[in-house]
């Protein structure tokens, strides 16, 4: 099966190595809209499927003059240049004022500052953000409105009945968005179509109603071909109606932008935010939907050598797949969202009590669990500034399409804390093998040890011990 990586607008704060990357000439020849307000600042990480490097991009969110949306304006996301701190701006949070103001281009959609201008930067605090939209959660029932464009020279490829059946199974997909963030939440995060009937409308020239939680929109006089994508990602935004319905926590946006931009993105998405943007067909595959939606409700990647290739999880690569991978997140993402917390430990490194054993079950047998049952151990290591997560991968019901480790116990490790950040696969466990965490805490290593893993029972059971010291050497049966 084909596996590519998902071009994701991955907002964290451990993201942008190169600050050159965000100065550029300014455009000339060109008229530039200078604005006063305060941008906020909307973190992306684009990866590609054609050889070209992934790369952090900042955005600014503001608000241009226009009729649109009741006289407030048209709110934008433009590609914010000559801002030297976007790694230390945390995402949909942070918002910096400019002594000179932005200058605007609209052809280009880009924001830039004007040389000599001097930066300020605060944070939304309190995780409510003072315009009323509050950061989006990890459990509740939301709204997704998927959005298609027929344009002048480019259509998204999928129809309205296809894209409904293929987001949210309205005509009997089995795998899908929205039954795959049911089943691995066990309900207690849900994504539904908005209603239909409902009315989306710039107020200006275009108006659409939805049907099975999808609206085309249309300009036939604009052309795709040769674009940049967030130039048609903001004029499909503007056919939409800006900011319409997106000041509710709850509903989220996905744009299938058609073929023909330029680049070899396949989707992307604004993380600690409500929309993601899909390459025309990549719309169709519940592992980027699931994915890009991850980045939405602030999940990193998933690697182990690379930065998608911990494929035990979705929030490593993307399949053009139509009904998989069956799977969901590793310990890592899980733990952030905090699904299972009745099935937790969690140890820190000056523990004295690490020389224990735990009957370790999978996500998707939470509800044949036992008393004890640990789905989930976090291993906290002040002296390495690092937390690990054990958990055992049972390769079954939601997760029976694990691509990696199914049927193992896996050790990951993340920066400490809770936030958007990128987890690291570090070890595969069968039964008898053991992983060292070297130097995990003033007692010294820490030897993760798989006495036995049983696929046979109900459920699905590893026995993990965890002690400070040497591993012991492994022990033969006679022949």
């Amino acid at each position: 099966m084909l596996f590519q990586k998902a071009a994701i607008v991955a907002l964290a704060g451990a993201c942008y190595a190169n600050a050159n990357k965000h100065k550029s000439l300014r455009p000339r020849g060109r008229h530039l809209s200078r604005f006063g307000q305060d941008c906020r600042v909307v973190k992306a990480n684009f990866d590609y499927n054609d050889g070209t490097p992934d790369e952090i991009k900042c955005f600014c969110e503001v608000n241009l003059p226009g009729p649109e949306n009741m006289g407030r304006g048209r709110e934008v996301l433009a590609e914010l240049f000559d801002f030297d701190d976007c790694e230390g701006a945390e995402s949909a949070v942070t918002e910096i004022s400019s002594s000179n103001g932005f200058d605007y281009d609209g052809e280009s959609n880009t924001v830039h500052i004007p040389p000599g201008s001097t930066i300020s930067k605060k944070n939304r605090g309190g995780g409510v953000e003072s315009n009323g939209r509050r950061r989006l959660a990890t459990v509740g029932q939301k709204t997704v409105l998927v959005v298609r464009a027929e344009f002048f020279d480019a259509s998204t490829g999928s129809t309205i009945a296809t894209l409904g059946d293929e987001v949210f199974g309205t005509n009997g997909d089995v795998i899908n968005l929205k039954s795959q963030y049911d089943a691995c939440s066990y309900g207690q995060l849900t994504f539904s179509p908005v209603a239909d009937g409902t009315t989306f409308s710039n107020g200006v020239d275009s108006s659409a109603n939805s049907l099975n939680g999808v609206i085309t929109v249309s300009n036939p006089s604009f052309n795709v071909i040769g674009q940049g994508d967030g130039v048609v990602r903001e004029e499909m935004r503007r056919l939409v109606g800006g900011r319409k319905g997106n000041d509710i926590n709850n509903q989220y946006h996905m744009l299938c932008i058609p073929p023909g931009t330029t680049g070899g993105w396949i989707g992307y998405a604004y993380i600690n935010y409500w929309l993601s943007v899909y390459n025309d067909n990549w719309c169709n595959y519940p592992s980027i939907q699931m994915h890009e939606i991850g980045h939405n409700i602030g999940l990193g990647h998933a690697g182990e050598t690379a930065t998608y290739d911990d494929q035990s999880g979705m929030m490593g690569y993307s399949y053009s797949s139509d009904e998989g991978p069956v799977m969901c997140f590793n310990a890592a993402k899980t733990f952030q969202l905090g699904w299972f917390n009745n099935n937790y430990v969690i140890q820190q490194s000056d523990s004295e009590a690490f020389n224990l054993e735990y009957p370790m079950i999978g996500f998707a047998q939470r509800e044949v669990a036992s008393a004890g049952d640990i789905m989930i151990l976090r291993l906290m290591s002040t002296t390495l500034s690092k937390d690990f997560y054990v958990h055992f991968n049972a390769q079954i019901g939601f997760n029976s399409g694990t691509r990696e480790a199914g049927n193992q116990v896996m050790v990951a490790e993340r920066p400490p804390g809770v936030g958007y950040a990128a987890s690291t696969l570090r070890s595969k466990l069968s039964a008898g093998l053991s992983y060292t965490i070297v130097g995990f805490g003033a007692q010294g290593d820490l030897i993760i040890t798989v006495d036995s893993i049983n696929t046979s029972s109900t459920p699905r059971v590893a026995f993990v011990r965890f002690e400070y010291g040497s591993p012991a050497p492994p022990t033969f049966q006679p022949t």
